[in-house]
């Protein structure tokens, strides 16, 4: 399944995170440590890392293939600046 970009307000574009977005992300998350820190759980250093971003993009993507979760990234100004994940979706009869 594909699902196209979408283009939000003051040329920001939300679309699916791929495998490529590691460095990118990590930098996104390094840039915004501070201003996380008083709202994100404890995360260990290798979260700060391209291993830790490719990792985590690994294992969001796999749960993507599975139709558990829904990974995207916010892309402005030639860079992410964040993400939006849809996560713990359940399928079944009752799909809601």
């Amino acid at each position: 399944m594909t699902i196209p970009p979408v283009a939000l307000a003051d040329g920001i574009t939300m679309r699916l995170a791929v495998q490529e977005d590691a460095e990118a992300l990590l930098d996104a998350y390094v840039r915004n440590r501070e201003h996380l820190r008083p709202t994100s759980p404890h995360r260990d250093e290798s979260f700060f890392t391209r291993d830790g971003q490719a990792a985590r993009l690994r294992d969001q993507l796999e749960q993507w293939e599975a139709g558990r979760t829904v990974p995207w990234v916010l892309a402005g100004d030639g860079r992410i600046l964040g993400t939006v994940t849809l996560s713990h979706i359940v399928l079944g009869p009752w799909r809601n």
